[in-house]
């Protein structure tokens, strides 16, 4: 059986760290996209989404060709938008809990410096068996963050 990995990034930091991951594991790639995509302005959508991440909001994301008898083991990958997941990867945890359930989930979370609450968010759709808390400044992965990737991936 094989590993998926299954990402939302808004930026490329998370991106970044999924690709990572695939490099050092033999592991399939699927990248989460929101139907309507965000705007490329940073401020604007801190604007618009801001009030929208104490609903919980549940976006609608494009359909992606899963066959999950294919997989034993899956790592999600999500950055943290207002010490929340990102709405696309709570829209995919709900539209996929039932089969995540029954493969062995870990995690990886980019952040600039609080996960704040974003593990029990993922954890309130699937239990985790590990998870990793990276953090960048600006696009840069912290040099203490790297060195717990490295050792993370080691352990998969």
């Amino acid at each position: 059986m094989k590993t998926a990995i299954i990402y939302y990034s808004y930026g490329n930091n998370t991106r970044s760290i999924a690709r990572k991951i695939k490099e050092n594991i033999d592991a399939d790639l699927y990248e989460i996209e929101p139907e309507i995509p965000y705007t490329k302005d940073y401020n604007a959508l801190v604007d618009m989404e801001e009030e929208k991440m104490d609903q919980q909001e549940i976006v609608p994301i494009k359909k992606m060709n899963i066959d999950w008898n294919n997989y034993d083991k899956v790592i999600l990958g999500t950055s943290v938008w207002w010490y929340a997941i990102t709405p696309p990867m709570r829209s995919f945890l709900e539209k996929n809990k039932e089969e995540l359930n029954k493969k062995t989930c870990r995690a990886f979370i980019t952040n600039g410096g609080w996960i704040g609450h974003s593990k029990e968010d993922i954890e309130n759709y699937v239990p985790l068996k590990n998870y990793v808390n990276l953090e960048f400044d600006e696009n840069t992965i912290r040099r203490n963050s790297q060195i717990e990737l490295e050792n993370w991936i080691k352990s998969l």
